[in-house]
């Protein structure tokens, strides 16, 4: 479908832009389907599963090769993998692979989102659910993760589910840091308190993604990674942990649909 139709389309029946889907390739050579919300010229607004609406400007990308539109429901997410569900795949494979102990006597803490995703692949590795804290700011949806995968969920901030573990001298197996943002205040406070407090195990893993699709620069998120990948290393010798790094900051980061904003590092806790 060329780009002129597209347009005339949405200009003519606006009603059914909710009711279309685009199918974007990303960095990670997969195909990944949003639902369309709404079109200013040739930016349309794209919902994805699990994530905030996004921009995406059709003339900045090949039609065919780097986004096709969807022309039946059947289209949508036939042969593609979410990527978060590939991040979550990352984890437990380096928890499996680097902490020898029982999963089901591990414990872990994470951010998650409505769609329980972290939490469900831990619980599916053999994670006891008791043994999972959960940390979202949003009620009713720290309500909905709870009762449907049986963890421990905190309303409230990463910083405050942390807090409470130091608390109840709680040590963590894994550790996923799945902010929203970029890492700062109240994130690098808790990232603090994990190694300031020593809630890491030995043999643990910890995995930090940040975000920086709200900034213009194209080079911001690069230099986000590389000060995340420093700030965890000073922390870690700080208190006498010796770490390695799974995802080193030049490979980490990647394409979220069509904008280079996003970063995954991966830490493996040797002692």
């Amino acid at each position: 479908m060329k780009l002129d139709k597209i347009h005339n389309q949405f200009e003519i029946m606006p009603f059914q832009i909710v009711q279309r889907s685009i199918n974007i390739l990303w960095n990670d050579g997969k195909w990944y389907v949003g639902k369309i919300t709404s079109q200013k010229g040739t930016v349309l607004k794209v919902h994805y599963a699990g994530t905030p609406i996004l921009s995406y400007d059709l003339k900045k990308h090949k039609e065919g090769t780097e986004w096709k539109m969807c022309t039946k429901p059947t289209d949508a997410y036939k042969g593609s993998v979410s990527r978060k569900n590939l991040q979550n795949e990352n984890l437990v494979h380096a928890f499996v692979k680097h902490c020898k102990g029982s999963s089901s006597r591990a414990r872990a803490c994470v951010i998650d989102a409505e769609t329980a995703n972290s939490t469900r692949a831990l619980i599916e590795a053999g994670f006891n659910t008791k043994n999972i804290t959960v940390a979202n700011w949003n009620e009713s949806i720290s309500e909905s993760i709870r009762s449907r995968t049986g963890a421990t969920v905190k309303t409230g901030s990463f910083l405050m589910a942390l807090a409470h573990g130091a608390h109840v001298k709680h040590k963590y197996d894994v550790v996923y840091a799945d902010f929203c943002g970029m890492l700062k205040g109240t994130h690098r406070a808790a990232i603090a308190l994990l190694f300031d407090s020593t809630l890491l195990k030995p043999r643990s893993v910890l995995a930090i993604t940040i975000c920086a699709r709200l900034n213009k620069r194209s080079k911001l998120s690069f230099a986000a990674a590389r000060d995340a990948h420093s700030f965890v290393k000073r922390l870690a010798k700080k208190n006498g942990y010796v770490i390695s790094t799974s995802t080193m900051p030049s490979k980490s980061h990647y394409t979220e649909k069509g904008k280079a904003t996003m970063s995954h590092l991966m830490f493996e806790v040797l002692r």
